[in-house]
C-alpha cells in the first residue's frame, strides 16, 4: 500500500506543518523545499474497501460493536485487521487524510481504553505497536513520524481503571520505553521524533513514580535517560541544525524528563545543571523557569552537600528578575493600549460591545503555543505566550491527571500550554462580561489578565522549585523539595521568610481593582521586600526610581545576589523567541 508521492497535492496544509517543523529547527536543503516535486516521502493508501465514505461509517460501527463487547472478538478478528491495518494506520500516513492525523490517533486511544476484553486489548496493543514503530522508523513525513512516536509513548500494558471506587493509573508498556530511548539516542534522529520520544519517556517515568511496583524501569535504562537529558540541558550552544526556539523547546522538555526521573544525578550533576540554568541570565527566561520547576520534582532523600538557603535565594532572585522583565513589557503594552484609547476618543469613540463570558485560559503556563494547530506546537519562548512547556499533547490515555489533547498546545497533565506536573500549574483567568464596553476598554481588561498570568507563572515555577508539588496547596511554612534540606532552625526561618515574600508578590498580582498601574505598583513594592532578603542588595538599590520602576537587573550571581539598580539595562535582556508565536 505504500507509495512515493510529492507534497504538492496538499499544499493547503503545508504552512501549518511548516510552522511546527520550523520551530523545531528542521533545516531542509533548498532543493527540497515545501511543495516541490523533489520533496518526497513514503505515503500509504487506505484499502479499497474504504474508498466509499459510507463503507467507512459502516465498518467503524461494526468495529465499535466489537470494542464495546457487543460482538465477539474471535469471530470478528478479520474485520478488525481490515480496519486497523488497511484503514486507521494507513490513514495516519496518507496525504489525502493528512489533516485528520490527530483525530485518528485519538480514535485509537479511545479504542484501547474501551476494550474491556483482555484478549482484544492485547491484540490492539500488538497491532498498534507494530504499525506505529514501523512508521516512526520509515521514510515518512516528519509529522507522520512524530504522530507515530506519540502513539508508541501512549501505549499501556494495562489501561487506567477504577477498582473498588479507587482509580489506578495505567501500567506502562516496557518495550515502548526501550524503543523510545533507542530512537532518541540515534545521532541523526529528527528533532520532531526526539520531542515525541521525550514526551513518552516522561510519561513512563511519571507512571512508575506513581506506582513503582508496576513495571519498574531498570536502573541501566534510567541512567541512559539521565545522561541523555543532562547532555541536552548542558548544551547551551545552538546546533547548526536547529534554531534557537527549537533548541530551547527541546531543553525545556529535557528538564521535564529529569524532573519525572526525580534523580539529582551522580554527585548532584543534574541538580547542579538545573541550578546553573536558573542563575544564568543568558539563558532564555522560559528555560530558567522550567529548570526552577524541575528542581521541585527531584527526590532529595539522603542527599547531602546542598546549600538550601543559597539555592532558595537564587530561585527567589529569578522570580524578582522575571517580575522586572514583565513590568517593563507591561508598561509598553499599556502605553500602546492607551494610545489606541486616545485615538478612539478623538474620533468620536466606538460603540459598546454586547457582554459575553470569556473563556478561561488553559491551566498551566499561559495560552497554548501555536494556538489552533491541529497537533499543538512549540510555544513561544515568552512566558505566558505559550508557556514553559507546551508541545503537541498526547492522548489522555493513562497520563497522571490526563494529558493535553492535540491542539491544546501542551503536555501538562490536566492542562495545556506548559508542563507544571500533574494537574497543571494554575487555572487561567477568563474574560469579563463586556456589556457596553468599548473594544479598547475590553483590550485593557484583557491586558491586565495577561500581565497577571505572566507574573504568576514564573513565581509559581519558583515556589514549586522551593516547596515542591504542594506549593499553593499547603501552608506557607510547610517546606518541601529544596526547602526541606534546611539543616537547622535558622535556615528554616530564612527560607520561610523568602517563601512568604514570594507569596506576597503572588497576592499582589490580584490587586487589579484600580487598574494595571496600581497592580504593577503593588507588585513592585512586594518585589522590593523580596529583594531586601537577598544578599548584596543595598538599600539604595531597592529605592523606587522617579517612575517607580522595579530595581535591580542583570543576572543573579552564583550566590543568589541581585545586581544593584545602576546595572540594570534600559530594556530587559531579549529572551530567545520573545516575539514568536
Amino acid at each position: 500500500m505504500a507509495s512515493i508521492r510529492s507534497l504538492r497535492p496538499f499544499a493547503w496544509l503545508l504552512p501549518t506543518v511548516a510552522l511546527l517543523l520550523s520551530a523545531l529547527g528542521q533545516v531542509f536543503p533548498d532543493n527540497v523545499a515545501w511543495g516541490q516535486d523533489s520533496a518526497t516521502y513514503t505515503w500509504d493508501s487506505v484499502g479499497a474497501d474504504f474508498a466509499d465514505p459510507r463503507n467507512i461509517v459502516t465498518q467503524r460501527g461494526a468495529k465499535d460493536q466489537v470494542v464495546f463487547g457487543r460482538s465477539s472478538f474471535a469471530a470478528n478478528r478479520a474485520l478488525l485487521d481490515n480496519w486497523y491495518r488497511n484503514y486507521l494506520f494507513p490513514s495516519m500516513a496518507t496525504e489525502e487524510l493528512f489533516g485528520e492525523l490527530f483525530d485518528k490517533r485519538d480514535n485509537l486511544t479511545k479504542d484501547l481504553e474501551n476494550a474491556s476484553d483482555p484478549a482484544l486489548h492485547q491484540y490492539l496493543l500488538e497491532v498498534a505497536y507494530e504499525e506505529a514503530t514501523r512508521r516512526v522508523t520509515g521514510n515518512y513525513h516528519p509529522y507522520v513520524r512524530y504522530n507515530a512516536m506519540l502513539i508508541v509513548g501512549s501505549l499501556n500494558q494495562t489501561e487506567a481503571r477504577m477498582l473498588g471506587g479507587l482509580r489506578y493509573p495505567a501500567v506502562r508498556l516496557p518495550q515502548a520505553f526501550d524503543f523510545m530511548v533507542d530512537e532518541l539516542k540515534k545521532p541523526d534522529q529528527l528533532d520532531v521524533v526526539r520531542v515525541a520520544a521525550m514526551l513518552g519517556i516522561e510519561r513512563h517515568l511519571r507512571l512508575v513514580r506513581q506506582r513503582p511496583q508496576d513495571q519498574p524501569i531498570p536502573d541501566g535504562r534510567r541512567a541512559e535517560v539521565a545522561a541523555l537529558m543532562q547532555s541536552l540541558l548542558d548544551e547551551k550552544a545552538v546546533p547548526a541544525s536547529r534554531n534557537v526556539e527549537g533548541h530551547t523547546w527541546l531543553r525545556r522538555n529535557a528538564g521535564d524528563v529529569v524532573a519525572a526521573l526525580g534523580a539529582v544525578g551522580d554527585n548532584r550533576a543534574i541538580f547542579d545543571s538545573l541550578v546553573r540554568i536558573v542563575g544564568d541570565a543568558e539563558e532564555p527566561l522560559s528555560l530558567r523557569c522550567a529548570a526552577a520547576r524541575a528542581l521541585g520534582d527531584l527526590v532529595y532523600t539522603d542527599v547531602t552537600g546542598i546549600d538550601a538557603v543559597a539555592t532558595v535565594r537564587q530561585l527567589a532572585a529569578l522570580a524578582a528578575y522575571a517580575c522586572r522583565t514583565e513590568d517593563t513589557r507591561a508598561k509598553e503594552e499599556e502605553k500602546a493600549v492607551e494610545e489606541r484609547r486616545g485615538a478612539s476618543r478623538g474620533s468620536g469613540g466606538l460603540p459598546g460591545m454586547g457582554g459575553y463570558m470569556g473563556m478561561g485560559e488553559m491551566a498551566g503556563l499561559g495560552s497554548a503555543g501555536m494556538a489552533g494547530m491541529a497537533a499543538g506546537g512549540p510555544p513561544s519562548d515568552v512566558i505566558g505566550a505559550g508557556g514553559v512547556g507546551g508541545v503537541g499533547g498526547m492522548p489522555t490515555m493513562g497520563y497522571p491527571g490526563g494529558m493535553a489533547t492535540p491542539g491544546m498546545g501542551g503536555m501538562t497533565p490536566g492542562g495545556g500550554g506548559g508542563k507544571f506536573g500533574p494537574g497543571g500549574m494554575m487555572p487561567g483567568y477568563g474574560g469579563y462580561g463586556m456589556g457596553g464596553m468599548s473594544p479598547v476598554d475590553q483590550e485593557m481588561d484583557e491586558l491586565i489578565d495577561r500581565v497577571r498570568r505572566r507574573l504568576k507563572q514564573p513565581l509559581h515555577c519558583v515556589l514549586l522549585g522551593i516547596r515542591g508539588p504542594q506549593a499553593g496547596r499547603a501552608p506557607t511554612d510547610a517546606l518541601g523539595a529544596i526547602a526541606q534540606l534546611a539543616v537547622d532552625d535558622q535556615q528554616k526561618a530564612e527560607i520561610t521568610q523568602v517563601v512568604k515574600a514570594l507569596d506576597a508578590v503572588v497576592t499582589a498580582t490580584d490587586a487589579q481593582e484600580k487598574g494595571l498601574a496600581d497592580m504593577l505598583k503593588q507588585v513592585r513594592t512586594k518585589v522590593r521586600d523580596l529583594e531586601s532578603l537577598l544578599p548584596n542588595v543595598t538599600p539604595a538599590a531597592i529605592e523606587p526610581s522617579a517612575e517607580d520602576a522595579l530595581p535591580g537587573g542583570g543576572a543573579a550571581p552564583a550566590d543568589a545576589a541581585v545586581a544593584p539598580a545602576a546595572e540594570e539595562p534600559a530594556q530587559p535582556p531579549a529572551e530567545a523567541g520573545t516575539n514568536k508565536k
